[in-house]
C-alpha cells in the first residue's frame, strides 16, 4: 500500500513538472520575436521540439517512443490514420463549399503556379510545421495529459492550441488546416500511441487539400 502511494505521489510529481515544462516551452515561444519565416522555424523547432526532447531524454530519463515517436501497432495505425485524413477532408472540402475559407486561406503564389514549387513546398516547409507541431501538441503534450485526463486529452491539447492561436492573433483562417488536424490527429495518435501514422495521415491530408484549394482558384 505505501509503495502504491509512493508511486502516485511520483507520478503526480512527473506530471506537474512536465506540464510546467510545456507551459514554459509555450511562453518562450511567445516571448521570443521573429521578423521573418526563417526565426519563425528555428524558435518553434527549439522551443517546441528541442527542449522537449532534452527533457524527456535527460530529465525524465525516457525513450521518445513513449511520446509517440514509434510505428508500433501498424495496422490500427493505418486504420486510424486513413479514418483521421478521411474525417478531415470531409471538415476541409465543407469548409471550402460553404464558408470563406477559399478567400482567406493563402497559399504562395509560386506554389500556385508552379506543381515544382507545390511539391518542394509540401515536402519541406509543410512537412516540417507539420513535424513540429505533431511532435508537441500530439506527442510530447497529449502523451502528457493522457496520464491523467485519458481520451479528454484529445479536446484538451486542441483546445490549448486555439488558444495560444487567439492570443498570438493569428489568423484562424490561415491555421484551419491545423486546427482541424488539432482533433483528428489527436484521436489518431491516442488510438494508436503513435504519432507516425497522424504525420502520414496530415502530410496526405495537406497534400490534397492545398491540391484542391489551387484547383478551384485556378
Amino acid at each position: 500500500m505505501l509503495k502504491l502511494k509512493q508511486n502516485s505521489l511520483i507520478q503526480d510529481k512527473e506530471f506537474l513538472t512536465t506540464s510546467a515544462v510545456i507551459l514554459v516551452c509555450l511562453l518562450l515561444l511567445l516571448a521570443f520575436p521573429s521578423e521573418n519565416s526563417a526565426q519563425n522555424i528555428t524558435k518553434s523547432f527549439f522551443f517546441l521540439v528541442l527542449l522537449p526532447v532534452l527533457y524527456i531524454k535527460f530529465i525524465l530519463k525516457k525513450n521518445l517512443s513513449e511520446y509517440g515517436l514509434n510505428t508500433n501497432n501498424k495496422k490500427s495505425g493505418i486504420a486510424w490514420g486513413v479514418f483521421g485524413l478521411a474525417f478531415s477532408l470531409a471538415v476541409f472540402y465543407s469548409l471550402i463549399n460553404y464558408t470563406n475559407l477559399s478567400a482567406n486561406y493563402v497559399l504562395p503564389s509560386y506554389v500556385i503556379n508552379d506543381f515544382r514549387f507545390f511539391l518542394l513546398y509540401e515536402l519541406t516547409l509543410v512537412l516540417f510545421f507539420l513535424f513540429i507541431n505533431e511532435f508537441f501538441w500530439r506527442g510530447f503534450v497529449l502523451f502528457t495529459l493522457s496520464k491523467k485526463l485519458f481520451w479528454l486529452s484529445v479536446p484538451a491539447q486542441a483546445l490549448i492550441y486555439l488558444a495560444l492561436a487567439a492570443i498570438t492573433k493569428t489568423s484562424l483562417w490561415q491555421l484551419t488546416p491545423y486546427l482541424i488536424l488539432s482533433v483528428t490527429s489527436g484521436i489518431v495518435a491516442y488510438k494508436t500511441k503513435s504519432i507516425a501514422f497522424s504525420i502520414a495521415a496530415g502530410m496526405l491530408f495537406f497534400i490534397i487539400s492545398d491540391s484542391y484549394l489551387i484547383y478551384i482558384l485556378k
